[in-house]
């Protein structure tokens, strides 16, 4: 019984393998296709943790990395996919073997793919010298030759020139400062969509056990979420006060990642009303116009929504 087990585990470990290492090849060669590897790729490695043990995913994990860098030929393009889908794929598969449940496995894989993200950055940067300068420098040079051909097309000439290259200055900025924080942020995202699958797959395979998320409009975040906020803001004074460019942009960082947490919660309140009762769809209709022509308030009200419901409880969820 041993022996077979142990075959069991070798066979689907090395079939886990190949399919880890196919994904990545197929998010680095075909087009469009890298983010859905991303979300894919720790399937493989779950369903093995799940199964079998947590030292059989990391096996598969060694393997589908030396598959991929037998193809690749590219030792830190592998290393950096790795990072971002090995560990991943073997937490989440620890999770759910353990039922953990929703809130808190999505904070931990939450957690874990921020913290995955800032090493690859750090890495990057260590390994190959790049930065979000070099990032924003390639972005400089694409918007002065985008403003070279409206100039000497004559589409936009004068003042309006003059106008349009300070609003795109001022949103290569911000995109370069915000960086790290909207890869944080997808890094989010991608391990939800990640977490979502993996419960898909494994209810067709008959776990059963493993329940699918709350709907959005049941979601919460606790209380002491407002302290991401509060430390954000203090590290963006606090830099300003003493001088210290880099402690202002790991607080507007921190803004920026508060307040899309925020926003989620912000939407959650907006469909738990929504969904309460059966309204008219023209007045459905009539919100969508409204958050469309007017997004800068309606965003402002979706956080100011998701600030005062951890704190207030707005929709009055788990109240006894």
């Amino acid at each position: 019984m041993r022996l077979s087990f142990t075959s069991r585990a070798i066979t689907e470990g090395a079939l886990g393998a190949a399919l880890t290492a196919t994904l990545g090849l197929l998010g680095m060669y075909v087009p469009f296709f890298y983010l859905i590897s991303l979300v894919a790729m720790p399937l493989p490695l779950a369903l093995l943790v799940m199964r079998h043990n947590f030292f059989t995913g990391l096996t598969a994990t060694f393997i589908a990395g030396a598959v991929l860098l037998a193809f690749l030929g590219h030792p830190l393009a592998v290393l950096f996919l790795i990072i971002q889908t090995g560990p991943i794929g073997l937490l989440l598969g620890l999770l759910l073997k353990n039922r953990v449940n929703f809130g808190p496995a999505m904070a931990v894989l939450s957690l874990a793919s921020v913290l995955l993200t800032l090493l690859t950055l750090g890495l990057t940067f260590l390994l190959t010298g790049l930065s979000p300068l070099a990032t924003g420098e390639e972005m400089s040079r694409t918007m002065h030759r985008a403003l070279e051909f409206y100039r000497t097309s004559g589409l936009i000439s004068g003042e309006a020139l003059g106008e349009l290259q300070q609003v795109l200055e001022q949103a290569m900025r911000l995109a370069v400062l915000l960086l790290p924080a909207n890869l944080m942020i997808w890094s989010v995202v991608l391990v939800y969509f990640t977490y979502v699958l993996a419960g898909a797959v494994l209810r067709r395979l008959g776990h059963h056990q493993i329940a699918p998320p709350p709907p959005l409009r049941q979601w919460r975040w606790p209380w002491y979420v407002i302290w991401v906020a509060i430390f954000g803001l203090g590290a963006v004074l606090l830099g300003d006060y003493a001088g210290l460019p880099w402690l202002t942009a790991a607080g507007q960082n921190i803004l920026y990642v508060a307040g899309f947490l925020y926003l989620v919660i912000g939407l959650s309140v907006v469909s738990f009303h929504l969904g309460r009762r059966p309204w008219p769809r023209w007045v459905k209709a009539l919100l969508v116009i409204t958050a469309l022509f007017y997004w800068p308030v309606f965003l402002a009200a979706l956080v100011t929504l998701g600030i005062l419901d951890p704190l207030f409880n707005l929709r009055r969820l788990n109240e006894k």
